[in-house]
């Protein structure tokens, strides 16, 4: 069993079991521990105080090829740190800024503990939450990303679907050029869990138990599901559904409830009975449904009228646009509307992971099948 001082979002994760116990931060001022019961040795990083007096521009930064973004404490502090937290202490990997300057380090005791410079939850997070994106833009490109996008939506029922193709395809030549998240795929957030579990087993000496991240012998799975968006996909709908009753898949189908379509009930029970799921895919698939939380507040009590009446548990977002922050506002169960990595989206980024993770209490599925229309 371990201990930790706080919150441990690789532990809460995968399941590792933990206790909360406050008394091991009380011999390490301005610092988190987590350590086996019975050990002495600790993995530690700085407390959100230390961070937010003397923590680093967050980045990004690199240990090694894995890209830090979030607040870093430079060597000076952590030295500090470390004089108050007693041991000898030695560098081991070091902390590089986007110009190879070494500008901080992992240390190790000589007991075996190790100390971030960084607090590993927040990582996390700015992975889950695609706040990294607000590191590596200028906020001046971004406001102008979000106002183009803005501008855009509400002219695309008016423009041929050719045309709207070719503005895509000519602006992933400009989304072409950013280099993270990599794709098809971007390991990094997996590459940070594996260094912290390194970490943990150092420091504990023995295996680590986690849930693993498929069941049994099984290495991967399968979702299936379908965003209806218009007309000519509701009138087909029953074509590819009889493809996959014959095949023995299921499948979840995602309506917008207003757009130039009406969902009959029967077709809802239909599917529900047949062993399918039904989601909802925006109120009018204009993009604006989470573009900002006044928009949202009046289109919430429609959305949600339509989740109830087709007894809909999950969201999938038009256009894959999205906000960490109004999602777990919408009452649904879980989201799909981030993608594991996506420089070619709409509103450009990417989870980083392929597999599920909470934001708040929702339930993120990210969507890892690049969709072909931009190529």
């Amino acid at each position: 069993m371990f201990e930790s001082s706080a919150p441990f979002a690789l532990f809460d994760y995968f399941r590792v079991p933990y206790e909360r116990a406050p008394r091991l931060a009380a011999g390490d001022p301005g610092a988190e521990t987590v350590a086996a019961r019975g050990q002495e040795a600790r993995l530690m990083w700085p407390t959100q105080a230390s961070l937010g007096s003397e923590g680093r521009r967050a980045g990004p930064h690199f240990l090694g090829s894995i890209p830090i973004f979030g607040r870093i404490l430079g060597d000076a502090q952590m030295r500090a740190l470390m004089r108050r937290c007693g041991g000898a202490w030695t560098s081991t990997d070091v902390v590089r800024d986007k110009r190879t300057s070494a500008v901080s380090a992992v240390w190790r005791r000589d007991d075996g503990s190790a100390f971030l410079p960084f607090d590993p939850n927040e990582l996390i997070s700015n992975f889950w939450t695609e706040r990294y994106l607000d590191l590596l833009r200028p906020a001046v490109s971004a406001r102008i990303n979000s106002l183009a996008r803005r501008g855009y939506y509400p002219l695309r029922p008016l423009l041929p679907r050719s045309l709207q193709l070719s503005l895509r395809r000519s602006y992933r030549h400009v989304q072409s050029k950013s280099r993270f998240p990599r794709w098809p795929v971007e390991a990094a957030l997996h590459d940070l869990y594996r260094l912290l579990f390194d970490l943990v087993v150092g420091v504990a000496g023995r295996p680590v138990p986690h849930i693993a991240a498929w069941p049994g012998a099984w290495s991967w799975a399968l979702v299936l599901t379908h965003d209806v968006e218009g007309n000519v996909g509701y009138t087909n709908l029953r074509r590819l559904l009889q493809v996959e009753l014959d095949a023995g898949y299921r499948s979840s189908w995602n309506f917008v409830p207003r757009n130039g379509y009406d969902v009959e009930s029967g077709l809802v029970d239909d599917l529900r009975s047949d062993g399918f799921e039904v989601g909802v895919h925006g109120l009018y698939h204009d993009g604006r449904d989470l573009s900002s939380p006044a928009v949202l507040r009046r289109r919430l009590p429609l959305i949600r009228e339509y989740a109830e009446r087709w007894q809909a548990k999950g969201f999938r977002s038009p256009a894959t646009l999205r906000s960490a922050t109004l999602m777990p506002l919408m009452g649904f169960d879980y989201d799909s509307s981030y993608t594991d990595t996506a420089p070619f989206e709409p509103q450009a980024g990417g989870c980083c992971t392929w597999l599920p993770y909470m934001i708040e209490d929702l339930v993120e599925l990210p969507i890892t099948l690049t969709q072909d229309h931009i190529f």
